[in-house]
């Protein structure tokens, strides 16, 4: 696929839209829209004790309060390593001494641009940031067994959550 022109439609707060013309592997032309959003973090924090902090926050697209791990929106000329600690600051209160990047993913690259950057965080001290003034939020500690068990039964039902304690199972989770 060949990009030909793209023309932003849309700007919000964290996203943009863009229509983008493209010429198709088969030399049809087409327009698709695309969310334009930026880079974002997700920490995956573990106590000495083998729990996992969780954030619970209410969510517009779920029209609820949703389980979720900390994350959060990397600024203009932040790294991903720094993002991870600041979030993870911010949402607990807590700063890791081991923080390890997993990975990442994109979050649904069908209509949306947002890469997430997945870290495991341990061996953790108390030390936080302020929260940002728009995040209501309130933690939640389960235990590794507890988290996943969460997973399996539906309770957590956010993806970027769901994907990475996949990601760090190998890490975390007892055999």
């Amino acid at each position: 696929m060949k990009i030909l022109n793209v023309e932003k439609t849309y700007k919000a707060h964290v996203f943009d839209v863009a229509k983008i013309f493209c010429e198709l592997p088969d030399g049809k032309q087409r327009y698709y829209d695309l969310v334009q959003h930026g880079p974002a973090v997700v920490i995956v924090p573990v106590t000495d004790d083998n729990n996992i902090l969780f954030v619970k926050q209410y969510r517009l697209g779920a029209e609820k309060e949703l389980l979720e791990l900390p994350a959060g929106m990397i600024n203009e000329g932040e790294d991903p390593d720094p993002a991870a600690e600041r979030e993870l600051q911010e949402e607990t209160g807590y700063e890791s001494l081991d923080m390890i990047k997993l990975g990442g993913f994109y979050a649904s690259a069908g209509y949306c641009s947002e890469y997430l950057n997945i870290y495991l965080a341990r061996n953790m001290k108390w030390n936080p940031l302020p929260q940002d003034d728009d995040e209501f939020l309130s933690n939640i500690t389960m235990s590794v067994e507890e988290a996943y068990e969460a997973v399996e039964n539906g309770t957590i039902e956010d993806a970027k959550t769901i994907a990475a304690l996949m990601m760090a199972q190998k890490y975390i989770r007892k055999s």
